[in-house]
Order: C-alpha cells, then sequence, then structure tokens
C-alpha cells in the first residue's frame, strides 16, 4: 500500500470517528471495496449506517442495495425499502430507481 493511500484513509478515518457523515461515508466505501483497507462488509455497513442516520442520502442508498443483495447482512428487503424511501425523499434519483425496481417485483413491500 503506497503511503499516500495509508495518509488518506487515516484522515478519513479522523473525520469520520468525528462525526463528519461524508467522512463516514467515504469509510464504508472503503471497507466495502477494500480499498486501503482490509474488506469487511461489517464495518462498511457500521460506518454506512453511521452516515445514513445522519441523513447522508449516498450512505442511505448503498445500505438499501446491501440489504436488498444481502451484502454483509442477511437480506432483506423491508430494509431496502425503508432506506432507499429515505433516500428518496430527499430527491435522490438512484434510490428512487431502486423503489421502481423493488416494488415492481416485490409489490407487497411497498403497499
Amino acid at each position: 500500500m503506497k503511503k499516500n493511500t495509508s495518509d488518506s484513509v487515516d484522515e478519513v478515518m479522523k473525520k469520520a470517528n468525528q462525526g463528519d457523515a461524508a467522512a463516514q461515508y467515504t469509510l464504508g466505501a472503503l471497507y466495502k471495496n477494500g480499498e486501503g483497507v482490509e474488506q469487511n462488509y461489517q464495518e462498511a455497513l457500521k460506518w454506512y449506517t453511521k452516515s445514513a442516520d445522519q441523513g447522508f442520502a449516498d450512505a442511505q442508498v448503498i445500505l438499501g442495495a446491501m440489504h436488498y443483495a444481502g451484502q454483509g447482512v442477511g437480506q432483506d428487503k423491508v430494509m431496502a425499502f425503508a432506506w432507499w424511501s429515505k433516500a428518496a425523499l430527499q430527491g435522490n434519483e438512484a434510490a428512487k430507481k431502486s423503489l421502481n425496481m423493488l416494488c415492481a417485483e416485490s409489490p407487497w413491500i411497498c403497499k
């Protein structure tokens, strides 16, 4: 690993631990993709959730996708619906498209 990558991860981690929602989202992505850190879906979920709980729509979209796919967590379309709905209420287009797809395949969730 390059030193600048390590320094970048350290800086993101510091900001994330200070409650910065964007940094928490970025740290979640690093863990999800194994970039600069060892891939760890549980850590990714933890940081995405911290970000999403602060209303960060992009984190809400990713959490929805992870629950939908069962990535790092048991597949849960109801949780996917909940996270995507929160992001869609903020106008997030990816969340709206994901909800449309989910409601078309599993209409019972969307009632």
